[in-house]
């Protein structure tokens, strides 16, 4: 009998530090998942402000071409904060 109850607690402990070690695992996934999200918000705002200051030059260009500072047809461009 009393290898059956030792199996019992060997069986106990092993289940214990399997689903401790899934928990962990979840967890982790869960802070992947999280910084994957982080770095494309990173990687979209550092595209953004790429793109605006892209469309700056493009404005200031074709203003300085036109003569006509400021009344381009891009409206009002300069009040982009890229956030």
């Amino acid at each position: 009998m009393g290898r059956t109850k030792e199996n019992a607690l060997i069986e106990e402990y092993l289940i214990s530090v399997i689903e401790n070690g899934i928990s962990q695992l979840k967890t982790y996934l869960r802070q992947w998942r999280q910084l994957d999200a982080d770095l494309q918000t990173y990687a979209s705002k550092r595209l953004a402000d790429k793109m605006f200051k892209i469309l700056t030059s493009v404005v200031a260009v074709e203003e300085a071409a036109s003569g006509n500072k400021g009344t381009s047809n891009c409206g009002s461009i300069s009040s982009y904060d890229g956030k």
